[in-house]
C-alpha cells in the first residue's frame, strides 16, 4: 500500500496485475488508487505477468513516454517515486532502473552466454518511448513464450538477466538512479549478482 501510494502520486496510470487470486478485502485496500486490476494464473512468474500487460494493452502502450514495469519484491520507495522519476528524467537514456548487477559468474550454469551479462534488477524498470514504439521491443513481447519460460530458472536466464543485455545490443542505452559504480570490479568473478 506504501508502495502504490508513493507511485501513484508519480505516474498518470497503474495498471495492477496480481499472480493468483485476491479476496474482497484485498482488492479493496488498493480500490483508491484508482488501478486497473488484471488476476491470472502464475504462467511464467513476473515475466508472464509483463507479457500478459503487453498483450493486453499493446496499442495503448505506443501512446506513453515512459512505462515502468515492476513488482512487489523490494522494500521501499525510501524517496518519493515524484523526485525519483524527476531526476531521471534529466538522463539521456533509453531506459532505466534502481539498481543493477554487472558481468558476473554464472553460479547456475544456465545462462545463455556462460555467464551473468550487466542487467538492470527487473523489479523496477521504466522504458521510454523510444523503446516502446521499436520493432525490437514490439518482437521481444510478442514472441515471449511463456509455456517455455516457466520456471524461476528459465525467467531469470532467458528474461531478467538478458533482457537489458539484448536491449543493449540493440543499441538502446540505460542507467540506474543509484550509483553503483563502486560495486563493479573489472574482474567479473568479484561482481556479484
Amino acid at each position: 500500500i506504501y508502495n502504490l501510494n508513493s507511485l501513484n502520486d508519480a505516474v498518470d496510470k497503474i495498471i495492477f496485475v496480481s499472480n493468483c487470486e485476491l479476496s474482497k478485502n484485498e482488492l479493496k485496500k488498493i480500490e483508491k488508487f484508482n488501478v486497473e486490476v488484471n488476476i491470472r494464473d502464475n504462467i511464467g512468474l513476473d515475466a508472464g505477468a509483463f507479457k500478459y500487460v503487453y498483450d493486453k494493452y499493446k496499442i495503448e502502450l505506443s501512446n506513453y513516454d515512459e512505462l515502468i514495469l515492476m513488482n512487489d519484491t523490494f522494500f521501499g520507495p525510501f524517496k518519493p517515486y515524484k523526485d525519483i522519476l524527476n531526476e531521471m528524467s534529466n538522463r539521456d537514456v533509453d531506459f532505466w532502473g534502481l539498481t543493477a548487477n554487472f558481468d558476473s559468474p554464472d553460479g547456475t550454469k544456465k545462462a545463455i552466454d556462460g555467464y551473468i551479462h550487466s542487467h538492470i534488477q527487473t523489479f523496477f524498470v521504466a522504458y521510454r518511448k523510444n523503446i516502446l514504439v521499436s520493432e525490437f521491443f514490439n518482437n521481444y513481447w510478442k514472441n515471449y513464450d511463456v509455456s517455455k519460460n516457466n520456471s524461476f530458472e528459465k525467467v531469470v536466464n532467458k528474461h531478467e538477466t538478458y533482457f537489458t543485455y539484448l536491449l543493449e545490443k540493440e543499441g538502446f542505452t540505460w542507467d540506474t538512479y543509484i550509483n553503483l559504480d563502486h560495486y563493479k570490479n573489472d574482474d567479473m568473478k568479484y561482481n556479484y549478482n
